[in-house]
């Protein structure tokens, strides 16, 4: 019986050790260095054939970090023109989920190791895809520069990283699925701007303007059932765009009917923003 109980205990103990570890490390590394990117590119997706020759002098600066979401990691260019962007490779933590200690237990449940690392490939499936999708149909809309998300699109150039902490790594693109965006003014910032200046005519352009993205948009059945503004949408060359298209997908009856997504998108931000 004593054998039975020391064992337990060791057990137990290992797998207390472990979980703090675990907690540990999470916290200590909120965001991901650029190695760590690296991944085999293992799925197969439907992209035109891109230049890679085109994009050789925008890689030729260094990118610095510029934010972390919840599917992306996102670098700006030097020039302040681009943005680069890796698949991170596992869904970050917020600061504030070391805050509450049930949100704490969550990071110890099978169900987040299991969305968190098991199921890595087939979350990295649906992005792929959704991107994919974006440089096919909305590539002018999104802002889409380059997308490498197979073998194919493989660019072997290397581009200088800055991460959140100042260091600087020096990667292969080849080794690491990206995609290559022009940098936008973020909708809800350029909004607020118009809307602080008094430029009502500006304002008014700019709703115009995200009306017609989503009259596109819809146009081609694709639709987003995120449609924040913060973020998820910008300006770029006197046209607004769609920045964040990881959970784009297609519906014919959007397709079939653009007006009614276009109605309901815009009563829904109208609802929950200050636009």
């Amino acid at each position: 019986m004593k054998k039975i109980f020391y064992a337990c205990v060791g057990l137990l103990t290992t797998l207390a050790i472990a979980l703090s570890g675990h907690l540990i490390h999470l916290y200590l590394h909120p965001a991901f260095n650029p190695t760590e990117f690296k991944r085999a590119l293992v799925h197969e997706v439907d992209v035109p054939e891109q230049e890679v020759s085109q994009i050789m002098p925008v890689l030729d600066q260094p990118f610095t970090y510029l934010g972390l979401g919840k599917q992306m990691t996102a670098y700006e260019s030097a020039d302040h023109k681009y943005v680069l962007k890796f698949f991170n490779p596992r869904v970050p933590v917020e600061a504030r989920t070391f805050q509450s200690f049930k949100k704490l237990m969550t990071l110890c449940s099978m169900k987040w190791f299991s969305r968190a690392y098991f199921k890595r490939s087939e979350r990295l499936r649906e992005l792929f895809e959704r991107y994919a999708m974006a440089f096919r149909e909305i590539r002018e809309e999104t802002g889409l520069v380059y997308v490498h998300l197979s073998p194919k699109s493989a660019v072997d150039q290397f581009v200088e990283i800055c991460d959140e902490d100042g260091k600087s790594y020096r990667i292969n693109l080849k080794d690491s699925p990206f995609v290559l965006q022009k940098k936008a003014e973020l909708a809800g910032a350029r909004l607020y701007r118009l809307r602080s200046e008094g430029n009502e005519q500006g304002f008014n352009e700019a709703i115009r303007q995200l009306e017609e993205l989503f009259a596109i948009r819809a146009s081609k059945g694709i639709t987003d059932r995120i449609q924040t503004l913060h973020n998820n949408y910008g300006f770029l060359e006197g046209r607004a765009i769609q920045i964040d298209v990881g959970r784009i997908s297609f519906n014919e009856k959007v397709q079939a009917d653009p007006a009614e997504e276009v109605d309901r998108i815009l009563a829904y931000i109208r609802q929950n923003s200050t636009m």
